[in-house]
């Protein structure tokens, strides 16, 4: 029998943004725990929000056994590490104060814009421990500013989201340049300089956009039974050389933890599923592993008092040698800001409305284009569509590389 303890925290200060101001204020520090019991190929869970007797709570843990919930599996053991990633951002007690300074700047310089969203300061601690000697605990910091905006002309809920949204370090003027540069792009109306292929824009928080149905095509229940358009093909070269995605729990480049929720940690906190253009494997949990004997990658996902299986982990693609200059090469590009209601069909196959979209010339956003709309298919979008991702960051604040993509575009 072996005893398993899984802890979530978030200690967070969030404001809530109406009519270009701060209308609430919210502090919150919530703990959730789930203590596991492994026997004779079967686990047992039991879970608690805030404090709890962990005596009581193994015992309902234990008789949760009868459930009959198989995990034919060992659990993580002989492992201790303790990581704690604090960058530069403002504590929670001056935070309020920079959030609403921020918005008089920007309301003070953008009048005709009306701001309205959150911001957020957040800490999220993981932990898991068990008697097979694992220690694993991880502390991370953020602060996210989701500023949304409409003119105050416009008909619309709104009309845009402001960039930089996740913050990695904090330097108020550097935030405050680059928003302001955004707004008065949103305010200056372009044309598409032509239709057809041109090069497609998304930044580093859109990449799912783009890779959404590769995730989905990696999962390791559909390649293994068969169902996935990778299924059979690991080994094969299906994308541009330039293109390589890992599975990516670095603490660095999100606010997840460095394992899985089964203990699982990747040399490197990565794990390569395409190398190169080159299918390694899907993403697994250990169920997926053993099921289709295939590598084990660390995908395992699950509440505070669920059992372990196969999530979506999160993806880096590699980063590329070049500047977004340099891939675009002097040619101009559109810059996706805002696209939802698109869609990749069976057999790979996307199109999406762009609500939002920028001229990029130079490296820099000249203005607002019309609505638009993309389209391309996955093999050619990371085959011969892909310009790679920029070595350079469009902020200075914020992770905001990009990843270009050759796509048609249409006037919508």
């Amino acid at each position: 029998m072996n005893i398993e303890t899984i802890s979530k925290r978030r200690v967070e200060v969030a404001a809530g943004i109406l009519r270009s101001g701060v209308e609430s204020l919210r502090r919150r520090d919530v703990t959730r725990t789930g203590i596991r019991i492994y026997r004779d190929g079967f686990v047992g869970v039991a879970g608690a929000i805030g404090g709890f007797d962990p005596a009581a709570k193994r015992i309902e843990a234990e008789a949760a056994l009868s459930r009959g919930v198989e995990y034919p599996f060992a659990v993580s053991a002989e492992g201790t590490l303790h990581i704690r990633h604090a960058p530069d951002l403002p504590d929670a007690s001056s935070f309020p104060g920079e959030v609403e300074s921020v918005l008089k700047d920007l309301s003070e310089s953008m009048p005709d814009l009306i701001f309205s969203g959150s911001a957020r300061r957040f800490r999220d601690e993981s932990s898991i421990t068990n008697d097979a000697g694992l220690d694993l605990s991880c502390s991370v910091e953020r602060m996210n500013l989701d500023l949304m905006f409409k003119h105050r002309e416009s008909a619309g809920i709104l009309d845009g989201s402001v960039y930089p949204g996740s913050i990695r370090r904090w330097d108020r003027a550097a935030y405050l340049d680059e928003a302001l540069s955004f707004c008065g792009a949103f305010l200056n109306d372009v044309e598409l300089p032509a239709e057809g292929d041109l090069p497609v824009i998304f930044p580093c928080d859109a990449f799912v956009q783009p890779l959404a149905k590769l995730l989905g095509e990696l999962n390791g229940v559909r390649f293994g039974s068969g169902a996935s358009l990778f299924s059979g093909k690991t080994g094969q070269k299906l994308f541009s050389e330039s293109f390589s995605l890992e599975q990516c729990l670095d603490p660095e480049f999100g606010s997840q933890a460095f394992f899985d929720d089964e203990g699982t940690v990747n040399e490197g906190f990565r794990y390569p599923v395409v190398s190169r253009g080159v299918v390694i494997t899907p993403f697994t949990d250990k169920r997926t592993s053993s099921r289709f004997g295939l590598p084990l990658t660390g995908a395992a996902s699950c509440e505070y008092d669920g059992i372990p299986q196969l999530g979506t982990p999160v993806v880096e693609p590699a980063t590329g040698d070049r500047t977004l200059v340099e891939i675009l090469d002097g040619r101009p590009g559109v810059f996706v800001a805002m696209a939802s209601g698109g869609e990749f069909t069976p057999d790979g196959g996307y199109a999406t409305p762009v609500q939002l979209g920028f001229l990029c010339e130079g490296g820099r956003l000249a203005g607002r284009l019309p609505e638009l709309g993309i389209s391309s298919n996955m093999f050619d979008m990371l085959g011969d569509g892909y310009m790679g991702v920029s070595k350079d960051s469009l902020s200075r604040v914020s992770d905001m590389r990009c990843m270009v993509i050759s796509m048609k575009v249409e006037k919508a």
